[in-house]
């Protein structure tokens, strides 16, 4: 409660950073605890991409699932 807004906004920035880099840790334990069963093992930046996806990348997925649902259900 102390805290400046800057200060806040650092924190919150400092914060998720390290989330990240904790995530990008486990995303290369994952991709060897999957290695061994099957064929083609995913690298781990393939797994940590899908855990971090980009607002613009998000509103895009949401732009083409609505466009398929359009089609799937002949709406115009």
């Amino acid at each position: 409660m102390e805290m400046q807004p800057h200060e806040f906004y650092k924190y919150l920035d400092c914060r998720t950073r390290a989330i990240k880099e904790e995530d990008m840790r486990r995303s290369y334990f994952a991709s060897w605890l999957i290695a061994p069963h099957v064929k083609e093992p995913p690298a781990p930046q393939v797994i940590y991409d899908g855990l971090w996806v980009s607002e613009a990348e998000k509103r895009q997925q949401r732009k083409q699932d609505f466009e398929i649902l359009k089609k799937e259900f002949d709406i115009k």
